[in-house]
């Protein structure tokens, strides 16, 4: 967590440890254990994520307010909306409760990652599929009781056509209605409520170690509104950098995407490293 220009590093797998750490002032530690115990029920379901039905009553309260009715201000501007930026990609008064209450369950278990990247799965999964085709665009997804007829094209512009049983779409929600016009109607209401979020994403190396061991970096909208969070990630794994070097990827909050999403790289990297 960053607060008062420094780093404060956090071991959730350290509970013992989390009474001393100087994010939060005493009486906010208090009211974090009190705001955590008064939504206990809501933090123990089975299932964190099947929130639908939370959400299905109207507009959602904001995180910012339910934060501070139920944790206090410092909890709220120094933990929970910082742990909102991490999820949503904006701070406490642009989300909703239901990040706060996603990320302190699922979000606040130890992270597991892949030597090697991500894209580690998905090759070892292509080595195992007959047929993989990158560079294709999709135009047109049809499907009946028989199954469903794909038509594209590929890397050289030659339009082509599949077919098979099953279709998976995985695609954001402004592209789906355009190639599988029967959910059009389906997503209407809904894509008009959806507000997408522009981020830009810029990555520093530096022939130099950090102090801090996290992974990780939190940052406050109360710390700087502009960043919304940055990644140490040569602690991700040890194939992520030189030994002895750094790793750094920093991003912008959604909310400042009309001013970074247009600056030139130059500017870009100059406010990344101050």
């Amino acid at each position: 967590l960053a607060r008062d220009n420094r780093v404060i590093d956090i071991n959730v797998n350290k509970p013992w440890a989390l009474p001393f750490t100087p994010a939060l002032s005493f009486s906010a530690k208090c009211q974090f254990i009190r705001g955590l115990w008064r939504c206990r029920e809501m933090l123990t379901r089975d299932k964190s994520f099947e929130l639908v039905d939370d959400a299905s009553g109207g507009q959602p309260e904001s995180a910012q307010a339910f934060g501070e009715r139920m944790f206090g201000r410092e909890v709220t501007d120094y933990i929970l909306d910082p742990l909102c930026r991490v999820i949503v990609g904006t701070g406490a008064e642009g989300s909703t409760y239901l990040g706060v209450i996603a990320g302190l369950s699922a979000w606040s278990h130890q992270l597991i990652n892949l030597r090697g990247g991500m894209e580690t799965m998905p090759f070892a999964i292509a080595k195992k599929l007959d047929n993989v085709i990158l560079g294709a665009q999709v135009q047109l997804i049809d499907d009946d009781d028989h199954g469903v007829k794909v038509t594209w094209r590929d890397a050289q512009g030659m339009q082509r056509t599949s077919e098979a049983d099953i279709c998976v779409v995985t695609a954001t929600l402004d592209i789906v209605p355009k190639i599988y016009p029967r959910v059009a109607g389906i997503v209407a209401e809904y894509a008009q409520k959806m507000r997408f979020l522009g981020l830009v994403s810029i990555s520093l190396a530096y022939a130099a170690p950090t102090n801090s061991k996290a992974f990780t970096v939190l940052i406050p909208s109360v710390v700087d509104r502009d960043l919304l969070l940055f990644f140490l990630d040569h602690q991700k794994a040890p194939d992520r950098a030189p030994p002895g070097h750094s790793l750094i990827t920093l991003y912008n909050d959604g909310d400042a995407w009309p001013q970074y999403g247009t600056m030139p790289d130059e500017q870009l990297i100059a406010w990344a490293r101050e």
